[in-house]
């Protein structure tokens, strides 16, 4: 490109904005490849030029990547179920602290509309769990 008068050099190469759209990168980028001589260029009238062929070699083809298949949900819980306020009273406790439990995964729940339910299986085990760690024997009192 060098023996080529300066309007020969205009016709044959393209400004960076131009070639940045072309293969679809920053223009920044293309001005990191200039500075690091991965992409000859040509400074025409304090401007930075691209020969397209240049380019073209330079520029991988993009291909979009698969996205992965989100994992299959766990199956509900079966069996009855309770209303959180239900499920705070026999554990002693607000239906607040009922909702981060199942946030949490030490309650299993279903949701029904808007509603959560909070599956018997579950309420059962930690109020076990509970009465343990109190010292209660189930049937006394």
């Amino acid at each position: 490109m060098s023996t080529m008068g300066t309007a020969e050099v205009i016709a044959s190469t393209i400004r960076l904005p131009q070639a940045a759209e072309r293969i679809r990168v920053p223009e920044r980028t293309l001005r990191n490849w200039v500075t690091e001589g991965r992409l000859p260029a040509v400074r025409v009238g304090g401007r930075l030029r691209v020969d397209p062929a240049d380019l073209d070699k330079l520029a991988k083809p993009v291909e979009p990547k698969p996205k992965p298949e989100p994992p299959a949900p766990p199956p509900p819980p079966s069996g009855p179920t309770v209303s959180t306020t239900a499920a705070g009273r026999r554990l002693r406790v607000t239906p607040y602290h009922v909702r981060r439990w199942v946030e949490e995964g030490r309650l299993q729940a279903v949701r029904d509309g808007r509603a959560i339910r909070i599956t018997e299986a579950s309420v059962a085990a930690l109020e076990r769990q509970r009465d343990q760690r109190m010292g209660y024997v189930r049937g006394w009192g």
